[in-house]
């Protein structure tokens, strides 16, 4: 779940925040300059607290988590004690990872989710998006095609990521992912504007991957500010 925050904070809450993951995950959090407030809700208090820790003792399957959420930037659900082998959960834990910049330990919990369950496309493409951010288009093409297998020979290069993206993703819903495939490859123009197609669209996907790394070649353009202005959420 994410809500948008025209404050200019970047809140980030964490459910689960007293299991091992979250735990783990805290600290990085709290070191990060961009974020700016923490909330923690679970039904324990956590044994590890942090600066930037606003902890809420809630039950999140019980609860409506609106009033805890209001100025919430993203939400990550890490209450692994439902399931602490989830593939779910250990791909969000990886994709934060991610999105901090912090890519050896993302790539190794990506590995480490992929190790438990091989079969799991969401960790494949997101893994991809690291792969790609990193430059290493050569596994991000393999990556992204054991998400979406598609027909075709797609060299191991910038452009075969590129052409691989905008045949994988060619329904009118899923531009979010085609802009991603040009910023990270270099074409600022048509990443920009297929991010507008997406923010006009109002898909959710643009909300959830605006903090990829993907992006960071066309985060200081001034459009894709105003786009960031328009979904209201911190630039």
């Amino acid at each position: 779940m994410v809500s948008g925050n025209g404050s200019g904070e970047q809140v980030i809450a964490l459910t689960g925040v007293s299991g091992l993951l979250a735990q783990r995950l805290l600290p990085l959090l709290d070191a990060n300059p961009a974020v700016d407030r923490i909330v923690g809700l679970d039904v324990r208090d956590p044994a590890r607290l942090a600066r930037k820790l606003e902890f809420q003792r809630v039950d999140v399957l019980s609860t409506d988590l609106a009033p805890y959420l209001r100025g919430v930037h993203t939400v990550v659900h890490l209450a692994l004690s439902l399931d602490p082998l989830s593939p779910i959960m250990n791909t969000n834990y990886a994709t934060t990872l991610m999105d901090a910049h912090r890519y050896p330990e993302a790539l190794a919990q990506f590995q480490k989710t992929l190790e438990g369950d091989p079969t799991f496309r969401p960790a494949h493409h997101k893994l991809a998006h690291l792969y790609a951010a990193s430059g290493d288009f050569a596994n991000a093409v393999s990556e992204l095609k054991k998400f979406a297998p598609t027909p075709g020979a797609w060299t191991g290069d910038a452009k075969g990521f590129r052409d691989l993206a905008l045949n994988a993703f060619n329904k009118p819903e899923q531009s979010t992912w085609v802009a991603l495939a040009f910023s990270v490859t270099g074409e600022r123009t048509r990443a920009l504007d297929y991010l507008e197609k997406a923010v006009s669209s109002k898909e959710i996907e643009v909300i959830l991957c605006i903090r990829y790394p993907s992006f960071d070649p066309i985060r200081s353009d001034p459009r894709f500010k105003a786009l960031v202005g328009r979904l209201e959420l911190p630039e």
